[in-house]
């Protein structure tokens, strides 16, 4: 472990929407977060602009270090956001601040690394067993797009595994779930899970079941709530290509310790979620149904699991074994 480092941290998690930005201070609870503000990415032209926007409402001492989850794949120091079009160069971006420290990762494994720090109350239980302690554990959640990652357990701690699940091909189970499938495909060429399962999905889902126009998932959702029963219904099959695709992602990552749903459209929809056959779908796997049936189920409420993940990440003192760490 490291026994020195910086104190006061920025901490960030830049979605394709909005950015949530705080402050952190080692030796605090990761969800422990000052200062916190929510701004609206269209506001800025960068993300520079957005991070000194942040610093000069803050005045006084600046952060010493920083620490980014982006919705985006993390491969280099060049890093190109998703779904906005901002780009930068994490060594430019450290040097114009002066961070003595920048880590940048992906936001979902940020919120996987934040899945220890959690309090019980920002979780809800939503079905499954009771779990194996001490095992790994996934996170998935659609919003925007559609993050997948995971803490696998070793004998230091968690390391998070970060990738672009969002990105497998979506699967069928049944004759309506091909043919929405097929029309994503002939649409696009590809149906990756995310382009079901995220906000723009729904329009598309709706479209794919019911035909006429491409509603907005807005829409989809209030006419839902409302009684829709066509709406209902696109939900309804929304919940089930979620449960079949975190089965898959349970069994990727021998997540026996739990599977985690995040993301905004569960939690604004979780009346809909709960009469659905999504946990159901989630042990629809043969002779592996025992198996997943054990996996307890939960749905995260917190405001910002990625800026409580974030700060996981950035201190050498937590559970989280990071490439620094080890």
């Amino acid at each position: 472990m490291i026994a020195a480092g910086p104190d006061r941290w920025l901490i960030a998690d830049i979605g394709g929407t909005n950015s949530r930005v705080g402050c952190w201070r080692r030796g605090r609870p990761h969800h422990q977060i000052e200062h916190p503000l929510v701004m609206e990415n269209a506001s800025f032209e960068s993300l520079e602009e957005m991070l000194r926007h942040y610093m000069d409402r803050l005045g006084g001492n600046p952060p010493e270090a920083a620490g980014l989850a982006v919705a985006a794949p993390v491969t280099g120091n060049e890093v190109d956001l998703l779904n906005i079009d901002w780009s930068f160069r994490q060594d430019r971006l450290a040097a114009d601040f002066g961070f003595s420290e920048l880590y940048v990762i992906n936001d979902f494994e940020a919120i996987a690394c934040a899945l220890p720090s959690l309090p019980a109350e920002d979780c809800i239980d939503i079905g499954g067993g009771a779990g194996l302690p001490g095992r790994s554990v996934a996170v998935l959640g659609p919003g925007t797009g559609l993050g997948v990652a995971g803490l696998v357990i070793s004998d230091v701690g968690y390391i998070p595994v970060s990738g672009e699940g969002g990105h497998m091909t979506l699967p069928a189970v049944n004759d309506d779930e091909m043919r929405v499938i097929k029309r994503v495909r002939d649409e696009l060429g590809h149906c990756s899970a995310e382009r079901i399962l995220s906000g723009e999905g729904i329009g598309r889902l709706h479209q794919g079941l019911h035909g006429g126009d491409r509603p907005k998932a807005r829409e989809v959702s209030e006419a839902a709530r409302g009684g829709d029963e066509a709406a209902i219904r696109t939900f309804n099959l929304f919940f089930d290509f979620l449960g079949t695709v975190a089965s898959d992602v349970a069994l990727v990552f021998g997540a026996l310790g739990g599977v985690y749903i995040a993301g905004g459209i569960v939690p604004a929809n979780l009346g809909l979620f709960r009469r659905s056959g999504f946990t159901e779908r989630f042990v629809d796997k043969g002779r592996y149904r025992e198996y997943l049936a054990g996996i307890p189920l939960k749905l995260i409420t917190a405001a910002t699991p990625g800026l409580t993940g974030m700060a996981a990440f950035c201190d050498p003192d937590s559970s989280i074994r990071t490439q620094r760490t080890r």
